[in-house]
């Protein structure tokens, strides 16, 4: 004869099918996958269907129908280990993982990774390719290079060909994690920062001077230093 009994421990709560016929050592032999507790280090005690009348279930040549448990009673287990001697079974990053290789994994079929690649999703889509972090990034800095923009080189910026100097060339993750962006220190307070974004700075000029630009936007050239007061008028 079996009965519905409730199994808990410290990480443990589960309703378990108990046959009355089972001794005490018998008992624990079946606890023990179910808890991870060595029968040897069980501490059982059987309550009432209310949590009451505890009784240790001390006597492991005794058979459980001996102690009346009731249906929906309860048999909670201790772990008489010390705390350092105990598994811990609540913290993954303890368990030995098996990890297929990536050349492995490619070569199967039926998996996520073949249904991504037949249905072009995630980094199979090519109509995402071009707008990657890394595309964006080659882009730019191959603009950059056919431009032969260059710090300290002076350039006219569209639109308005303002005059300036490039100050700073690279990426500022501030305005995008990955594209390339060129500092200017214009002639004239035509800019929109002083060489900072977001309050990091990337070069030194005075406010209003400096701005961050697409390569594209960016034209290198023999250009004059623009002098506020010149005038090509011949009177005043």
């Amino acid at each position: 004869m079996s009965i519905s009994l409730y199994v808990t421990s410290d990480l443990v709560s589960s309703e378990r099918r108990i046959s009355l016929d089972w001794t005490i050592a018998t008992l624990k032999s079946k606890l023990e996958p179910i808890t991870g507790i060595p029968p040897s280090n069980q501490q059982i005690v059987l309550y009432g269907k209310s949590n009451d009348n505890p009784t240790p279930l001390v006597h492991e040549d005794s058979v459980l129908e001996s102690y009346s448990p009731v249906p929906f009673g309860r048999i909670h287990v201790e772990d008489t280990r010390p705390p350092g001697a105990r598994e811990n079974f609540t913290d993954p990053s303890a368990v030995e993982k098996y990890v297929m290789p990536d050349s492995q994994y490619e070569s199967r079929t039926s998996t996520v990774l073949q249904w991504k690649k037949e249905k072009q999703l995630g980094r199979f889509d090519p109509t995402k390719t071009a707008n990657s972090p890394e595309a964006i990034a080659q882009e730019t800095q191959n603009e950059v290079q056919s431009r032969n923009i260059k710090v300290n080189g002076r350039c006219k910026v569209a639109p308005g060909d303002r005059l300036g100097t490039v100050r700073f060339v690279g990426v500022v993750p501030e305005i995008h994690q990955s594209a390339f962006w060129v500092g200017v220190e214009f002639d004239e307070p035509t800019g929109k920062n002083d060489g900072s974004i977001q309050g990091k700075r990337y070069f030194e000029c005075k406010p209003n001077y400096g701005s961050f630009l697409k390569p594209s936007m960016v034209e290198i050239g023999d250009f004059a230093v623009q002098d506020e007061f010149d005038d090509d008028d011949d009177e005043l």
